[in-house]
């Protein structure tokens, strides 16, 4: 006989009536404190952004001044980590064109951070803030996929056959609205060609000669969304909060603090960004800058264990941790004595 699944309210209620009976919970779970200290540039950022709203909204030039010069420490550490990137990580990196499919999966997340990080070293002003949140956001995104791979069942497989699936989806989609629409009248550009770049004609082609397989495979790694008919949205078939959870610290942090804030900047409907008080915007941007140094930083040191550098380069840990610190020395003699600290010359 199948057991009648309990409605919201009958949990709500049975959830209520154990509040005042310790014997019906678990022990409390106990966190200890992190072992290391916040960044500095965390701490600084803190204190800006208090700064700035203990103002109500009045510009101050000392903490527009104080927000500029923590973003260009920011920027630079994101500078000292590419370089270490490129000394030390992407050389070892091979592209050829059959990767077997675990390392696929790295290397295409790898290089597609290296690439966004590239990006946001060339976005120098605050009033790329959007751009900067943007590219933020999918530092992040990657650094949970390079982490998801050993910790999803069949992951190589299911990364592989993401990309078919989706191009599948996109294809019947626009094969469907070109089907709907065969009469609409076309208002092109006269700058633009006739026909689209992409011919109407390629899509069926593509339905017509993988559509079979594809689904054959979407029926076999995610079932449940293939029989209901839902959109597969990530190769693992979880959230992102799903992802970043299980994943765990920082990311899950990072998820349920500041990623909402990064999608502020990156998607429609939350106006008051445009009337900010003009320090904010530098702010905003060290906050991004952040976010992705942290994510950065963590798909390095996944890096380093998957190829083993430590092998070779007994040091390689300590110089991304100099790497990451060095930007915010308050001069060349500090920075130096850091190094020295770290790396012992």
């Amino acid at each position: 006989m199948r057991r009648k699944k309990s409605s919201r309210r009958q949990f709500e209620r049975a959830l209520i009536a154990d509040a005042e009976r310790p014997e019906a919970w678990e022990q409390a779970i106990h966190v200890e404190p992190l072992a290391s200290p916040r960044p500095e540039w965390y701490h600084a950022l803190k204190t800006a952004q208090m700064n700035t709203q203990s103002d109500r909204g009045q510009t101050s030039e000392a903490n527009l001044k104080d927000a500029i010069d923590m973003v260009e420490r920011l920027h630079g550490a994101v500078i000292l980590l590419e370089k270490f990137d490129r000394e030390n990580v992407r050389g070892r990196i091979e592209t050829k064109e059959n990767h077997p499919s675990r390392e696929f999966a790295i290397v295409a997340t790898y290089l597609r951070t290296l690439a966004h990080v590239r990006t946001l070293i060339e976005l120098k002003s605050a009033t790329y803030f959007q751009a900067i949140s943007m590219i933020a956001r999918a530092v992040f995104e990657l650094a949970v996929d390079i982490r998801l791979i050993d910790r999803i069942p069949d992951a190589p497989e299911r990364y592989d056959a993401f990309s078919k699936v989706e191009r599948l989806r996109v294809a019947r989609r626009i094969t469907e609205f070109h089907t709907a629409n065969v009469d609409r009248e076309r208002h092109e550009s006269p700058d633009l060609p006739a026909e689209p770049l992409q011919p109407f004609w390629v899509h069926e082609q593509f339905i017509r000669d993988n559509a079979e397989a594809i689904d054959k495979i979407a029926k076999k790694l995610w079932p449940k969304q293939f029989e209901n008919n839902r959109t597969i949205t990530h190769w693992s078939g979880k959230d992102l909060r799903q992802r970043a959870l299980l994943v765990g610290p920082p990311f899950d942090e990072i998820y349920d603090v500041h990623y909402a804030e990064l999608s502020w900047y990156t998607h429609p409907g939350v106006g008051v960004i445009a009337t900010l008080a003009k320090e904010m915007y530098p702010l905003i941007c060290g906050q991004a800058y952040g976010i992705a140094i942290r994510c950065y930083y963590e798909t390095l040191r996944f890096m380093i264990e998957e190829l083993r550098l430590y092998e070779s380069d007994q040091l390689i840990q300590k110089k991304l941790e100099f790497a990451r610190l060095a930007a915010f020395s308050d001069d060349q003699q500090k920075a130096e004595q850091l190094r020295y600290e770290l790396l012992g010359f």
